[in-house]
């Protein structure tokens, strides 16, 4: 479900409904025109990371997750299947390397899912 901009904001902002007995239902926090939505685009994971990068001089590795109707309701990264600790900035996500990214060529996938469960994936190899 998506609130309507009015004249003041300039964008729409939108929550994950659930439809059941011929009603879509949602909670809202403000008041407002409301329009139904189908949200099936996944979230935008952005990054100046190359296939086959050397981040050898590197201190951490960053990336964007965007979500165009609703909000991110998760976030991943796992380095060879193992999980590693993002931290998160408004849509900036980053990992500190530590000895968790050991040296050598190694396979990223980062993860992001929007409220409802659109899913998108990227995998980078990289080498530290």
């Amino acid at each position: 479900m998506v609130r309507t901009a009015s004249n003041i904001e300039s964008s729409k902002k939108g929550i994950a409904a659930t439809y059941t007995s011929n009603y879509v239902m949602a909670k809202v926090k403000e008041f407002g025109n409301y329009e139904i939505v189908i949200d099936q685009k996944a979230p935008q994971i952005t990054t100046t990371l190359k296939e086959g990068m050397s981040i050898k001089n590197m201190k951490a590795i960053y990336f964007n997750v965007k979500e165009e109707t609703t909000t991110i309701k998760s976030c991943t990264a796992l380095l060879d299947g193992q999980w590693l600790r993002l931290v998160q900035k408004g849509s900036q996500y980053y990992y500190t390397l530590d000895e968790y990214f050991p040296k050598g060529t190694h396979q990223l996938l980062i993860s992001a899912t929007d409220e409802n469960n659109n899913t998108s994936i990227k995998k980078i190899t990289l080498t530290r």
